[in-house]
């Protein structure tokens, strides 16, 4: 993938204001990080020590982080995401807290689709599942309620988490 961007949290929430301003006085394009190598794995590693972590929302502690990267004052801008991954007074949801990549081109998923979580009626389709099976994806579902769509978040994240377990990303947990 050809990056043009990487930030450590949700572009579009910053600009629409839903971060501390911890976070929000700094501008976001200073938050770009597309020029260091290997830039998610870094930042997952730096703040959140693996995959598993990450994929939880479980952050090492601003402390944790002080000790082992050797910050102080003048890193006020980890510091401040450190902050935003631990959750402290962020009014977003949890999609903030997701590494962003921005590309100049789009990026064809055709030969790199690994995993799809659909809702029953789609995934009852043959046509559908035969053409994600027959490209090797993992292809998971959940069913449909007559209840609010914020009540599927958890379905679709456990199938995800699934797909992730079996392709060895995510340890059991």
């Amino acid at each position: 993938m050809n990056e043009k961007r990487i930030y450590p949290f949700d572009t579009g929430a910053f600009l629409r204001g839903l971060y501390p301003n911890y976070i929000s006085e700094f501008g976001h394009e200073g938050y770009n990080i597309a020029s260091v190598s290997n830039a998610a794995d870094l930042l997952i590693e730096t703040f959140f020590g693996d995959d598993t972590s990450y994929f939880h929302g479980e952050a090492y502690n601003g402390e944790q982080i002080k000790r082992r990267a050797n910050l102080d004052a003048r890193h006020h801008e980890i510091l401040a995401l450190c902050a935003l991954y631990t959750g402290q007074d962020c009014n977003a949801d949890d999609r903030s807290r997701a590494i962003e990549f921005q590309t100049e081109t789009d990026v064809p998923i055709d030969d790199q689709l690994l995993g799809c979580v659909l809702p029953r009626p789609l995934f009852d389709d043959s046509t559908i599942k035969a053409e994600l099976k027959s490209r090797g994806v993992i292809v998971k579902h959940y069913d449909i309620y007559p209840l609010s769509t914020e009540s599927y978040m958890a379905l679709i994240y456990s199938e995800v988490k699934a797909i992730y377990q079996k392709m060895g990303v995510l340890d059991g947990r």
